[in-house]
């Protein structure tokens, strides 16, 4: 097995693709939650007659989303650092297996959506 945690070099290249990789990722996530709040404040059409009701809920979602991150991500954290390492890697049993139940319960939505139509 390789040597973990792996050691990046330190050239210019390897800094720039990393910076570029934080900026993109944080350009996609504040371009979805602009889209996200204009979507919930102008065009869902909740709370149209009362002023400012659309934006307070749209920032309520917003930040039980970000708050939801917070524990979500050292939850996952703790549970891949404890986990053995397999022959497939510490974290891929656990996609595998996420990937499935998300199936499962995408599945059972849709059908019982469609039988209460």
């Amino acid at each position: 097995m390789k040597d973990y945690p792996k050691n990046y070099p330190l050239d210019p290249r390897t800094f720039f693709g990393i910076n570029t990789m934080g900026l993109i990722s944080t350009t996609a996530y504040y371009l979805y939650t602009a889209v996200l709040m204009m979507f919930i404040t102008d065009y869902s059409g909740i709370y149209t007659g009362v002023p400012g009701k659309a934006a307070a809920v749209a920032t309520t979602l917003l930040f039980v989303g970000r708050l939801w991150d917070a524990v979500n991500d050292l939850w996952t954290g703790y549970v891949i650092d404890i986990s053995p390492r397999t022959r497939w890697g510490k974290f891929k049993p656990y996609v595998l297996a996420g990937t499935f139940f998300c199936r499962h319960l995408g599945h059972d939505a849709v059908s019982h959506s469609s039988r209460h139509q």
